[in-house]
């Protein structure tokens, strides 16, 4: 890699980092809604190193995640290791994320330090007009009312545009630390966005980051990389040893343990059924009202000894209506007293649906 390629690669990037695209402007606009702006949450980087349980950072990145991050620093390039390059990038954002806020800090601070000297400007010449208001001073003292509080809602006006302009310099910011680690490479990053869940993920990785260049800078560059080597042995032997103790697939949705054992499925069980479901269709006699056929279903108890399968075995002859052509032809039970009162039932062709109970 010379220079030249390197200064090129340089002033294109800084080119595409100038403002934020139409694109990513809708979508800020889209999360803000009907409220004011504000900071992307979290910061990816935070002023000072995080604290870790865990050195590898697995409590926030998981084994897999944090496994990734411990190889992408170990990586070694044609030039050198990769992962000092990463680590440099790293620090840089840090310290743009430092100076945007004592820059954000320094804005407020001068602002403020002039609405109070501007406030105490206005109360002494609405004391000077009150002192020689007179008789009037009722009124006197209800239009300086009226001027100080619309000096403080002007105020809180310009200090809420300020506090708006912040939070727009912030997600410039956040979009020029994404390109510039998605161009280092690091894993979790894939240009700007600003999907609030890949936000917070982005921001573990740079917390991890934070920490790996604070330690590197106080233990040095040796004993850092042997610390990642014995990091990435115990991550690496972990998540082999979940991998092994995993359970199996399961079968078409059956566990392991169950898709082996064979149930016996029979067509009819007689004796459970007369048990718990001791009911016979018994149909109603049929009623022929204007050229409409209905019957009503009843259900009575199977007599005593009876099997189900014998109640429904003769076929019903045809029923004649007005002009002698067949209705309908059902099922008659054998055992059906004749002269038995039939009922009706709904209609024949009715579109109506049973409805679930």
């Amino acid at each position: 890699v010379t220079a030249k390629e390197v200064e090129d690669e340089a002033t294109a990037l800084f080119s595409d980092m100038g403002k934020l695209s139409p694109e990513l402007r809708a979508a800020w606009f889209a999360r803000d809604g009907d409220s004011s702006p504000f900071r992307p949450e979290p910061p990816l980087f935070t002023p000072s190193p995080p604290k870790f349980s865990d050195a590898s950072g697995k409590d926030i990145l998981g084994d897999e995640l944090a496994l990734k991050l411990i190889r992408t620093l170990l990586e070694k390039s044609g030039s050198g290791e990769r992962g000092s390059t990463i680590l440099e990038v790293c620090q840089a954002c840090w310290i743009m994320t430092a100076i945007k806020e004592r820059e954000a800090s320094k804005a407020l601070e001068e602002m403020d330090k002039k609405m109070i000297k501007d406030k105490e400007v206005l109360e002494l010449n609405l004391e000077s007009r009150a002192s020689v208001a007179g008789g009037a001073l009722a009124a006197v003292q209800h239009i300086n009312e009226s001027e100080r509080n619309d000096f403080i809602a002007k105020c809180n006006q310009q200090r809420q545009h300020l506090i708006d302009y912040i939070a727009w310099q912030f997600r410039e910011l956040l979009a020029v630390q994404q390109q510039l680690l998605t161009k280092a490479g690091l894993p979790s990053f894939d240009g700007p966005t600003v999907d609030a869940s890949i936000i917070a993920l982005q921001a573990n990785v740079c917390s991890f980051m934070h920490s790996a260049f604070y330690l590197r800078a106080r233990i040095g560059e040796k004993q850092h990389v042997a610390m990642l080597k014995s990091q990435e042995s115990r991550l690496s032997t972990a998540l082999s040893s979940k991998k092994a103790e995993a359970p199996q697939p399961s079968i078409g949705g059956v566990p392991p343990s169950q898709s082996s054992i064979q149930h016996p499925v029979m067509p009819f069980q007689p004796q459970v059924f007369q048990q718990q479901h001791q009911y016979q269709h018994q149909p109603q006699p049929m009623q022929y009202q204007q050229g409409v056929f209905q019957q009503q279903p009843s259900f009575q108890p199977l007599p005593p000894g009876q099997p189900p399968h014998q109640a429904f075995s003769a076929p019903m002859a045809p029923m004649q209506g007005n002009a002698g052509a067949p209705i309908m032809t059902t099922m008659m039970p054998m055992h059906h007293p004749p002269g038995q009162p039939f009922g009706t039932q709904q209609q024949h062709g009715s579109n109506q649906r049973p409805a679930y109970r």
